[in-house]
């Protein structure tokens, strides 16, 4: 069944108005449902927690009709607060309390052969910034933070001032980095005593490359 670009424009906002509603988790354009037959008829599909307590819904939506399909959502995957050792690629970061990035992988520097966290800069912060895994204690004014669980700090950040990117957004462009990149040293990880890999955790199990012989 081929669905209209445009309509999928147009349908957009009320979609975000739906989604807003208590117990609707998603919206949806397919062949419309009822009572789990499906019929060849476009329809904006509606998913809820429970379609025994649904909110008031329109019956149609830009002339199409509106079926009510009940799909309960169970997130996959939660934040991930392990501390890693080894420290692998595909970790949780953090520069500051209750703000997680996500470490890109250990390199190797090829100034100094050195180790090191390659990640974004709009989740390392700049130059000096400290860098913890998994998550960062917390840092009062004035106070010295707990070292136990930091990586380093950031070395250098590749990352302009001006955002002047357009990317895509659902139906609206936003300003984005064509470059957002920063190399975190590992010297404060190693003090603490742990090791390092090339792997990449995928959300599962790390994986790698076993071509590869060293980060």
């Amino acid at each position: 069944m081929e669905i209209p670009e445009e309509l999928i424009t147009a349908l957009e906002v009320p979609a975000l108005e739906l989604t807003a509603l208590q117990g609707v988790n998603g919206v949806g354009l397919g062949m419309r449902e009822e009572n789990e037959e499906f019929f060849d008829e476009l329809a904006v599909r509606v998913y809820v927690d429970d379609a025994t307590d649904v909110p008031e819904l329109p019956t149609q939506v830009h002339g199409l009709p509106v079926c009510v399909v009940e799909f309960s959502i169970e997130p996959l995957f939660t934040p991930d607060t392990s501390r890693h050792d080894p420290l692998v690629g595909g970790a949780q970061i953090e520069q500051a309390p209750m703000a997680a990035g996500t470490l890109g992988a250990v390199v190797l520097r090829n100034d100094d052969n050195t180790l090191a966290g390659l990640t974004c800069h709009h989740v390392s912060g700049d130059t000096g910034s400290r860098v913890f895994q998994p998550t960062a204690p917390p840092m009062p004014i004035g106070s010295t933070p707990d070292l136990t669980d930091s990586l380093g700090q950031v070395i250098a950040f590749d990352s302009p001032v001006s955002q002047a990117i357009p990317t895509a957004a659902g139906g609206t462009l936003w300003l984005g980095r064509q470059v957002d990149a920063a190399i975190i040293a590992l010297d404060e990880a190693a003090q603490q005593g742990r090791s390092f890999s090339n792997e990449i955790a995928n959300g599962f199990v790390p994986v790698c490359d076993p071509s590869m012989t060293g980060p």
